[in-house]
């Protein structure tokens, strides 16, 4: 967690987009960025996966590129299969690319999400990760426009 107890820190790790035609996006940075096309790919299914409390169905999934700038990540990710936290805000705002979300590695996702969901942010969606930490995007819109992925640490956090 952040100082004195906050549910963030102050090192931010990305910044996401949702994106209709990932391939299109990531050219495009590329180009712009003079670099070479970042790598796209679909991630596996994780455990755990919930979208508004229920179980994310396995159709359900995004293609996701990794653009490593100097100073932080670029996230861009196109959403495949049905609702799903990536896909509600490209169909919300009208078909993308469109602003998806702000990452924070945390030490302890569950806390920082249950901190954020006191102040009225509701988790939209967990999953474990990779490295056996939980993630969570939780849905500060409404007052600050975005969502905020939390990036536990390791394994149970």
């Amino acid at each position: 967690m952040g100082e004195a107890g906050a549910p963030l820190n102050r090192v931010m790790t990305q910044v996401a987009f949702v994106v209709p035609d990932i391939e299109a996006a990531v050219s495009t940075y590329a180009e712009l960025l003079g670099m070479d096309p970042a790598e796209i790919y679909t991630p596996p299914l994780r455990e755990a996966r919930e979208y508004r409390g229920k179980p994310l169905p396995p159709e359900v999934n995004l293609r996701v590129a990794m653009i490593e700038l100097d100073n932080i990540t670029l996230e861009l990710i196109e959403p495949i299969g049905g609702p799903s936290v990536w896909k509600d805000v490209l169909d919300e705002q009208g078909g993308g690319p469109v602003f998806h979300h702000l990452a924070f590695e945390v030490g302890d996702a569950g806390a920082s999400a249950e901190q954020l969901g006191e102040r009225g942010y509701e988790a939209a969606h967990s999953q474990i990760r990779a490295n056996g930490g939980r993630m969570f995007y939780v849905d500060a819109r409404e007052e600050l426009g975005t969502l905020f992925e939390l990036l536990g640490s390791g394994p149970g956090e």
